[in-house]
C-alpha cells in the first residue's frame, strides 16, 4: 500500500519587526499607570504579520480642557515622524514623577498620541498602506481649487504615488481611526490643536498649516 499523504506544512508566519512600535509598547507597559491606551484598529498584510495602531491618551478628563494631539507614521518611508512623535512620549514619561511644572499642567491640559498611524507601509518601507493607498490623500471631499497632478492626489492607479483610493470606497481602516480620534478627542473642545510630524519636503523644512480641499482660511 502506499504511504498515507503527508499533511500540507503550516504556512509560514513572517516575523514582525518594527523597531518604532515595539519601542512604543515597551513604553506603553512601562507607564501603563499614567495612560488610556486604546488599540482603535489593527491592520493585516497579506501573508505577513499584522499591527495594532495604538492611541494614547493623559492629562486632563475635562471635556472643556485645552488638548494637543501629535500624530506621526502617516507615511511609511517617514520613519523620523513616528520617531520624534515616540521620543516626546517618552520625554513626558519620563519627567512626570518629579517635574511639577509638567504636573500641574496634565491637570488643566490632555495630551493625545497616535504615533504610528500607518505600521503595515512602515514595515514594508513603503509610503502608502499595505492597500496602495496613500493616507494623506485618502479623504472623502475633493479639491475646490486646481492641484499639482498627481501629488494633489489621483485615483488613476495604486502604482503610482500619490493614490487616493476608488471614488466611493470607504476611507481605509487607518484614515478613519485616525478621524475618528480626532472627532473624539480634538473637535468638541473650545480650544485644541494637532500636529502632525513627516520627513521634510524638499530641501528645506516646513510647518504647514493645511486645509486641505480649498486654499480659503479656516
Amino acid at each position: 500500500a502506499p504511504w498515507p499523504a503527508l499533511p500540507p506544512p503550516p504556512p509560514a508566519v513572517i516575523p514582525r519587526h518594527l523597531p518604532e512600535l515595539d519601542e512604543l509598547e515597551r513604553l506603553l507597559a512601562l507607564h501603563a499607570q499614567h495612560l488610556h491606551v486604546q488599540q482603535v484598529c489593527r491592520v493585516a498584510l497579506p501573508g505577513g504579520p499584522s499591527f495594532p495602531v495604538h492611541a494614547i491618551s493623559l492629562g486632563s478628563s475635562d471635556p472643556q480642557a485645552p488638548a494637543v494631539g501629535f500624530f506621526g507614521g502617516v507615511h511609511g518611508l517617514e520613519r523620523i515622524g513616528a520617531q520624534v512623535v515616540i521620543a516626546f512620549l517618552q520625554s513626558v514619561l519620563h519627567r512626570l514623577p518629579w517635574d511639577c511644572t509638567l504636573q500641574y499642567l496634565l491637570e488643566r491640559v490632555r495630551l493625545v498620541f497616535m504615533p504610528i498611524v500607518n505600521p503595515g507601509g512602515m514595515w514594508a518601507a513603503t509610503r502608502a498602506n499595505p492597500r496602495g493607498i496613500d493616507l494623506m490623500r485618502n479623504a472623502p471631499v475633493d479639491a475646490k481649487d486646481r492641484v499639482p497632478f498627481l501629488v494633489g492626489g489621483q485615483r488613476l492607479n495604486s502604482g503610482l504615488p500619490w493614490y487616493r483610493g476608488r471614488l466611493g470606497d470607504p476611507m481605509e481602516t487607518e484614515s478613519q481611526a485616525l478621524c475618528s480620534l480626532v472627532q473624539t478627542e480634538l473637535l468638541g473642545r473650545p480650544f485644541s490643536l494637532a500636529l502632525d510630524c513627516h520627513s521634510g519636503f524638499g530641501v528645506t523644512d516646513r510647518l504647514w498649516f493645511p486645509y486641505a480641499h480649498t486654499r480659503e482660511p479656516m
